[in-house]
């Protein structure tokens, strides 16, 4: 009979104490119970897990298993960027993340292995790197909030090396911050890429980098759901020749998922977890989904995992999301792209220094951009007027729609980003709870409550059945 328990255990998850504890509820009524959870998901942890615990093989039995469990994930998810030893963001410890990931697919080359080289170009020449040096549009560095980075693309058969140096902006400070995404690429056409993160932090001299430590890490999703993040430099901060290094690396970057959607994470997180994908009305769908849709569209979905700075910088400041889909748009932001290839090096640094004082208001930088251009001979006043237009739209919109040129301008796309960020936690929740409403107009009055199944009772029908399944089976 131990033997037999031991083996019901085993099969069953059951234990001596197994559902004594479960209340018996109906559907309808669990349904409610996990609703009113989903208002507090932060303090709704411990409960909600204790409720699973007791009641798991009854909720399979009465059909309420989705609602809890979907209660349960996204009360989890909650705690997966407060926790200790969750830095990086996720569902694993950074620990147990940086040891899953191969043997030497996040070493540093040989030739970085004291930090930044001060002949960096002339080395990713000579290796055939692609390198590009720039000044970031959205995110200030640790530890001195440098916006300056060079950016290297190493490629390998198996795998790519995407290291990036923070540079300093003043040369007094020494910076420190190495970001790495190692992106092992995929074989068979049903593969799909899986980028590893981490990060290096040099000494006080610049030198001597040491990958983080547990704790310490940037979380890494809420920026890359897409595994790789696609460049937003300044307009003019790189080179003529890190413009073609810049093309070539958003190629590359588009090419991991082309033709599949998304990238796979190794387990490490399930975005398919984390509510549906955000912007619904916005048109953002249509790319940011997770891989259900056109392939060649298909990003990973925004949800609330993901850094609503970065969010409102694509759509409020850097205009190229929602994705710009007009002729002309596009020719304006190719024009920003194609600054470096109209100006000298001499200009291209001037250009970019007048460009510093908006790096706290870039909102305003593309204005600055057009004047810059017109005022030192480099686009015509028709040019000039045509880009203002694109960019700013009819003076007199909406009130303009009678007429053919009744444009609203790429700065008001900024009204997307408030009403997304107003509808979705509607959508959030309706999702959360979508199993839970199913049941709420269910016409099930019953309960089920299967403690029973923990009595010795139990355990001799359940010895019974068993014994006369073998024993019949035995006779055939």
């Amino acid at each position: 009979m131990k033997a037999l328990s031991l083996f019901l255990i085993a099969i069953f998850g059951l234990s001596p104490a197994y559902g004594a504890s479960c209340p018996e509820k109906t559907p309808k009524q669990w349904a409610e119970y996990f609703i009113q959870r989903s208002e507090n998901l932060a303090s709704s942890l411990r409960p909600l897990e204790e409720i699973w615990e007791d009641c798991g093989a009854t909720f399979e039995l009465n059909g309420v298993k989705a609602c809890a469990e979907r209660v349960l994930k996204s009360a989890r998810q909650t705690q997966y960027t407060r926790y200790n030893g969750h830095s990086m963001g996720w569902e694993v410890s950074d620990t147990d993340y940086i040891s899953s990931v191969p043997d030497g697919y996040l070493d540093l080359p040989r030739e970085f292995k004291d930090g930044l080289p001060a002949n960096y170009q002339e080395l990713a020449r000579e290796k055939g790197w692609k390198m590009v040096e720039y000044r970031s549009r959205t995110v200030p560095n640790p530890p001195y909030g440098s916006f300056s980075r060079v950016l290297f693309l190493i490629e390998g058969e198996k795998v790519d090396k995407w290291i990036q140096f923070t540079l300093p902006e003043d040369p007094n400070n020494k910076e420190r911050l190495i970001d790495f995404i190692a992106l092992e690429k995929p074989e068979g056409p049903n593969d799909k890429a899986t980028p590893y993160f981490t990060q290096y932090w040099r000494d006080g001299n610049s030198r001597n980098p040491k990958m983080r430590t547990s704790g310490s890490f940037d979380n890494c999703y809420s920026c890359h759901p897409n595994g790789m993040r696609e460049l937003s430099p300044e307009p003019g901060s790189y080179s003529a020749e890190g413009a073609q290094n810049l093309d070539y690396m958003r190629e590359a970057m588009t090419n991991y998922t082309a033709g599949r959607g998304s990238v796979d994470w190794g387990g490490a997180l399930h975005p398919e977890e984390y509510g549906p994908p955000m912007g619904q009305a916005q048109g953002c769908v249509k790319c940011h989904n997770n891989g259900d849709g056109m392939h060649e569209f298909s990003r990973g979905a925004i949800t609330g995992r993901h850094d609503r700075g970065h969010i409102r910088h694509k759509m409020t400041e850097d205009k190229t999301m929602p994705v710009s889909m007009l002729p002309m748009e596009k020719s304006f932001l190719d024009f920003m792209d194609n600054i470096p290839n109209v100006l000298t090096e001499a200009e291209r640094q001037q250009f970019s220094r007048a460009m510093l004082p908006y790096k706290r208001n870039q909102g305003a930088m593309y204005d600055a951009a057009v004047k810059w251009m017109s005022e030192n001979g480099k686009i015509t006043d028709e040019e000039k007027q045509r880009y203002s237009f694109i960019l700013n739209g009819h003076p007199n919109y909406p009130a303009c729609e009678d007429q053919p040129d009744c444009y609203k301008g790429l700065k008001r796309f900024n009204k997307y980003y408030e009403e997304m960020m107003e509808q979705y936690p509607d959508q959030l929740k309706a999702w959360r709870t979508e199993h839970c409403q199913d049941l709420l107009t269910e016409e099930q009055d019953h309960s089920v409550n299967d403690s029973g199944r923990a009595t010795e009772g139990f355990i001799e029908r359940a010895t019974d059945f068993i014994d006369g399944v073998i024993n019949g089976g035995s006779e055939r």
